[in-house]
């Protein structure tokens, strides 16, 4: 392991860790469910299908749906932990960017949403939602999240990924 590797994994004087990916694990695995309640009415209604009479085409459609909601949430899983684990092996291998510095141009998501927060740190823009499936920090202030104008943060990002964050305390 590099200096620089070992530095990184070591919490700053005078700054909190917030948020690190490696510890928070994969966050949004829960979206990946919703297409199995597809799959669910396809499964029950297949089983009643078998019980009584239905049109054949209508056991297709249910037969689809079983398909459909199975391989997209395979597909999101699949997905998502991918990306997990990649951002996680950057990180721990130093081929991430460290950006430090005052949080401007600090623009808050509404509680509701509807956009997304966003802020720059020495001329890098970040922006996320809470509502966003990517990996990566994405707590919004108006949801309790830590960044707010003129804090100083310390920011290990792949492009606008924020895969680890920490705030001066």
């Amino acid at each position: 392991m590099s200096e620089f590797q070992k530095r990184q994994f070591e919490e700053t004087p005078g700054y909190d860790v917030v948020f690190d990916l490696s510890e928070a694990g994969i966050r949004h695995w829960r979206f990946c469910t919703i297409p199995l309640l597809l799959a669910l009415v396809g499964i029950v209604g297949l089983v009643l299908a078998r019980q009584r009479s239905i049109a054949r085409y209508r056991r297709w459609l249910l037969a689809a749906a079983v398909f459909v909601g199975l391989a997209l949430s395979i597909s999101c899983f699949a997905v998502s932990y991918l990306e997990y684990r990649r951002l996680v092996a950057d990180y721990r291998e130093g081929r991430t960017d460290l950006v430090e510095g005052k949080v401007v141009h600090f623009s808050p998501m509404p509680y509701e949403g509807h956009r997304n927060e966003s802020f720059e740190v020495q001329g890098r823009r970040f922006e996320y939602s809470d509502y966003s499936l990517a990996a990566g920090f994405s707590t919004t202030r108006s949801h309790g999240g830590p960044i707010h104008e003129g804090i100083r943060v310390k920011i290990w990002c792949e492009g606008n990924t924020i895969i680890r964050l920490e705030v001066e305390h």
